[in-house]
């Protein structure tokens, strides 16, 4: 994931924005019956440090590594050090570069790294071209004029953040945007997003997409989608509650910093909001659907002989579909299920997101198995994307054929049905703490009503 930062430009001037005075608390990021309980998710946020030794950097590397190269498996890619176990380039050490980091709940920075990122700074006429075109700039008609730092390389691990409770990847993004409030920082960012995050980062930061191109992440590991914060738009983040929200309130509002002139590029701004999507549970739900994405989920295809994928793909039958499109529909009656080759593609039961389904992954196959081949949730593109149909005719062919081809694939089948399973089953076991949680407070409450 690789947030922009653009700063500076003309200001808005006599037509800025009239803000309330009341944005600047923290308490007004969330209406007045949520409140209490976003108040209580700050509590939650890491201490973010910046790092400023050889040692540092070099564990942040390490952290690295482990990541992409001992876990994902990303073993070519750019600045890989097998030999010292480290992933760096030289872009790592620019004097304009800043590295983020939070460690093992300690406030001084020692102990175990459990998230990094990275920010790189650019001039106003200095941003390469690679960077332009990575990001599709050129919707930014004036951006000769304006600064951009780069922040990138944002991994975590997920099991330090969940052991102390803390939310590390809003905690970095925090860091990156406050970074961006100090002299000779940003009033535009520009970051890829996940497809399944999308909405997350409307509401927390305030993003919008802005019709850039899908980014290829590393390793074949699907695709980001652009997306931009004009953080001096202090009006657009109080609309939608973001997190930045004060931070952007004290900066050009009490501050007077001059604003970045948005109004020749914001027509290519799309929000993202939805009311599916409770307020209260935004946070710790961005935060636990970016540990579930930053490391994929296992492919489909993972262990199949190349001449068993290319029977696979003889007897399927491929589909492209564009943003937005409906694959299936809860309720519907078929017999198929989807692989996805290119793309990603949102699972919606009851009309609420439940889940996103991404490169190799598995998705409809609960029709296909069940002999009621009822749809249970409505299968909606995210992207672009290009599926292998499959049928039970044609999973039942490829048995009869091929015996051994057949008995791996139902065992892929049963691995990923069993596997997804397992997710929904620790799903349901956190919503059962929640609501022993509020079955307590609630007993508490009738106590104290008791006693008056």
């Amino acid at each position: 994931m690789v947030p922009v930062f653009v700063r500076n430009g003309a200001g808005f001037g006599a037509d800025a924005p009239t803000i309330s005075r009341e944005t600047a608390q923290v308490g007004l990021l969330c209406t007045r019956e949520t409140r209490p309980r976003v108040l209580e998710l700050t509590t939650r946020l890491a201490t973010v440090h910046r790092a400023t030794s050889a040692a540092e950097r070099d564990a942040i590397y390490r952290m690295r590594y482990e990541i992409r190269v001992a876990q994902r498996g990303q073993v070519e890619g750019a600045g890989v050090d097998h030999d010292r176990q480290m992933v760096f380039t030289v872009y790592d050490e620019l004097p304009r570069t800043i590295h983020f980091y939070t460690s093992g709940g300690s406030a001084d920075g020692a102990g175990e790294l459990d998230a990094v990122a990275r920010m790189r700074r650019f001039n106003p006429g200095e941003v390469p071209d690679e960077v332009r075109e990575r990001w599709s700039l050129d919707f930014v008609t004036n951006l000769d004029s304006l600064a951009i730092a780069e922040f990138s390389e944002l991994l975590a691990r997920p099991e330090v953040a969940a052991a102390q409770e803390r939310l590390s990847v809003l905690s970095l993004f925090k860091a990156g945007f406050e970074a961006c409030m100090e002299p000779g920082g940003a009033d535009l960012i520009v970051f890829d997003a996940h497809p399944g995050l999308i909405t997350h980062y409307a509401k927390l930061f305030g993003a919008r997409r802005y019709g850039g191109d899908p980014i290829e992440r590393s390793a074949g590991k699907g695709v980001g989608v652009p997306m931009v914060i004009a953080v001096s738009d202090t009006a657009h983040l109080e609309r939608v509650g973001s997190l930045f929200t004060p931070l952007s309130w004290k900066t050009f509002v009490l501050g007077r910093r001059a604003r970045a002139d948005i109004g020749c590029f914001s027509v290519r701004f799309v929000d993202d909001l939805r009311d599916d999507v409770d307020p209260e549970q935004t946070w710790p739900m961005m935060e636990e659907r970016f540990f579930r994405r930053g490391v994929e989920r296992w492919s489909f295809f993972e262990g199949l002989r190349q001449a068993i994928i290319d029977e696979l793909m003889a007897r399927g039958t491929l589909r492209e579909v564009a943003e937005g499109e409906e694959v299936v529909s809860e309720g519907g009656e078929d017999g198929e299920m989807f692989v996805v080759l290119d793309g990603c593609l949102e699972i919606l039961a009851g009309g609420k997101s439940v889940d996103v389904a991404g490169r190799g992954e598995l998705i409809g196959e609960v029709s296909i198995s069940s002999p009621e081949r009822r749809r249970t949730a409505t299968i909606r593109a995210l992207l672009p994307s290009r599926l292998l149909t499959l049928t039970h005719a044609a999973l039942r062919a490829l048995a009869l054929g091929d015996a051994e081809a057949g008995h791996q694939v139902m065992l892929n089948l049963t691995r990923f049905i069993a596997e997804r399973f397992a997710e929904k089953a620790r799903v349901v076991a956190s919503l059962d703490e929640e609501l022993e949680r509020l079955r307590l407070e609630l007993h508490e409450a009738n106590e104290r009503l008791r006693g008056l």
